[in-house]
């Protein structure tokens, strides 16, 4: 009967032992959390260049042309137009005041030219302007 009474009068139990171990992992991971945002070690998106840009259209040689107006500068090798026109920037970075000639024969009056920034490390793409062929 002894031993009985020793082993079911114990009212401890592991519950402050499992309180404390919870406590420093909240810790520990709330740590790493702000650790992270504050040493800017999050993953890191590639952004559109926040450019403005300019059209002029030539009815009688049927061409655009595409002028960056300012902002950011542009990779020549990130930045395409839709319809699949032809057209070359001079140099490989695209800063304010380059200038493009697309030939827009191919289109028609109402279709949309849109000058498009694609991601060359992430599978992403924005639209940075668009213009109606009048």
């Amino acid at each position: 009967m002894k031993l009985k009474t020793f082993l079911f009068d114990e009212d401890r139990g592991v519950s402050p032992v499992i309180g404390v171990i919870l406590m420093v992992a909240i810790t520990v991971i709330l740590a790493a959390v702000i650790a992270t945002f504050v040493m800017n070690m999050g993953p890191s998106e590639e952004q559109a260049p926040t450019s403005s840009w300019d059209f002029e259209y030539n009815s009688t040689l049927n061409f655009v042309n595409v002028t960056h107006d300012g902002g950011q500068d542009a990779v020549k090798s990130e930045i395409s137009f839709s319809e699949s026109v032809d057209t070359d920037f001079p140099d490989d970075t695209i800063s304010a005041g380059d200038r493009a000639i697309i030939d827009v024969s191919s289109l028609s009056s109402g279709d949309t030219l849109e000058v498009i920034w694609n991601s060359d490390e992430e599978d992403k793409s924005d639209v940075l302007a668009t213009y109606e062929i009048p």
